[in-house]
């Protein structure tokens, strides 16, 4: 029921000649009662442009999103890293930043560390699971670099059994493209590369719709977005309905909007153009890597407070799940982007304690399933969240960033290593942490809860530095 509300939902904004493609492949039988997973991740899509959550009064053009939002649970407390690469390395490992070595954007054609190969990633845990499963990776990667020899492969080589798409921004690639952009872009294709010409959104579900029917159940599939990560544009008319197209260049923010219309409208595609009950066995978990950017966000926002801020910002994202499992709403229970690893490995049945690395000691994770907020809204697994940016990547240890965030229900302390310390208590307005109280003075109260929130992130980073 909810997969046909949803896709109705879809279909309504669509339009019946927005219909995909008929997709290839046959569609596999599933084991009883073992979901696939949709991971749906977008780039620089922050709380203030979705307008089912009503963070922001101007909000993007968002229906799909929004019906996707209103099927399903949403998490209005996910938090992510500041930066693209350092939330997808979290992504597939469960592990932060200072375990992985990934703490900031990884520069990809400078002399930087990848995530190295000796993380155990979503689809390697996937090996140990009951039932054999098949895994697809369509779109950005961004976790690798030209140092590497064999950087065109190197999502197979993290576990993926197919893999298509951009690996950096579209700008950026390990071969020169002339002109890049969003219709003009370096496409590799499991380590064959060539420049395409197609609307990148629109490749990436085209990918997608081709593909995932094709594989055998159960399956993860990651279909990750480029939009609407910079460089700026108007994409095609089709895509974007509701926006003007005025003599001259648009603003960024405009733009930016733009780009999120056509990536709603593609996602829309995506879902609807997906067999029905292929769709209702299977768990979609749509995310943003990070916040939005300084250069689209709107007022009364503070740009200041944006992606690679440890500020909100810059690091809640719109999270929303659904499907087998899933009771529809939404919760207010902490979560971080390194839940997902531990949650899908629940729903499969892996039991983590017998996942190693490469050396045969047992992963050490930084997330915890969600199942039990999935059941029920009212649930909560951690008590606090953490997240943090530092730069160099690759260790032993930051050197010239080191940002770090905690937060409980209530209150959240920020930490720049060097440079300053921050507390904040959230009040009536719950997409923000309002104003930093240090520099007032804090009530004895609030001073209980800054010594216990910086005693809880010291023994964090301290037990996570521990494996330098």
């Amino acid at each position: 029921m909810l997969t046909a509300l949803l896709l109705a939902a879809c279909s309504a904004q669509l339009g019946h000649d927005s219909a995909p493609h008929p997709a290839v492949g046959t569609v596999h039988a599933p084991p009883p009662d073992t979901p696939n997973v949709l991971l749906v991740v977008v780039d620089d899509l922050g709380v203030d442009k979705v307008g089912a959550l009503g963070a922001h009064p101007r909000p993007a053009s968002t229906p799909n999103i929004d019906a996707l939002f209103s099927r399903g649970l949403r998490f209005d407390q996910a938090y992510s890293t500041p930066s693209c690469s350092p939330t997808r390395a979290a992504l597939l490992t469960g592990r932060q930043g200072r375990r992985t070595g990934i703490g900031s954007v990884i520069r990809m054609l400078e002399h930087e560390a990848g995530l190295p190969r000796t993380e155990v990633t979503l689809p390697e845990m996937l090996s140990r699971a009951p039932e054999s499963w098949e895994s697809l990776y369509v779109g950005k990667w961004h976790l690798s670099v030209v140092a590497d020899p064999d950087v065109a492969a190197d999502p197979n080589l993290q576990g993926f059994d197919h893999y298509v798409g951009g690996l950096d921004n579209l700008t950026v690639s390990h071969e020169p493209v002339e002109d890049a952009s969003y219709t003009r872009w370096l496409k590799t294709v499991d380590g064959v590369s060539a420049v395409t010409e197609t609307y990148a959104t629109t490749d990436e579900v085209d990918e997608a719709l081709a593909r995932i029917p094709s594989l055998a159940e159960p399956w993860l599939s990651v279909v990750s977005f480029h939009a609407p990560h910079s460089p700026f544009h108007l994409p095609p008319r089709a895509l974007t309905p509701t926006t003007p197209r005025d003599v001259g260049r648009p603003s960024r923010p405009k733009a930016a909007h733009a780009m999120i219309e056509a990536l709603d409208t593609e996602l829309g595609r995506l879902l609807w153009g997906l067999d029905a009950e292929l769709l209702e066995r299977t768990l979609v978990v749509f995310v943003s890597d990070n916040g939005t950017s300084a250069d689209a966000m709107l007022p009364p926002w503070d740009p200041e407070r944006a992606k690679l801020s440890l500020y909100d910002g810059g690091c809640r994202v719109p999270m929303v799940v659904a499907g087998p499992g899933v009771s529809p709403g939404r919760t207010d229970a902490l979560t971080h982007v390194v839940d997902l690893f531990p949650t899908i490995a629940d729903f499969a049945g892996v039991d983590l304690a017998e996942v190693v690395d490469s050396e045969g000691l047992p992963v050490v994770l930084d997330g915890v399933s969600l199942r039990p907020v999935l059941a029920d809204p009212e649930a909560s697994v951690r008590e606090y969240v953490y997240s943090e940016r530092f730069r160099p990547n690759g260790g032993p240890a930051p050197d010239d960033v080191d940002d770090q965030m905690i937060r409980d229900g209530r209150y959240k302390l920020m930490r720049r290593v060097g440079v300053e310390t921050l507390f904040f208590e959230y009040g009536a307005d719950r997409w923000s942490e309002g104003p930093d109280l240090l520099p007032g003075g804090l009530t004895p109260e609030q001073w209980i809860a800054h010594d216990r929130l910086l005693a809880e992130l010291d023994a964090r980073v301290a037990e996570m530095e521990s494996a330098w």
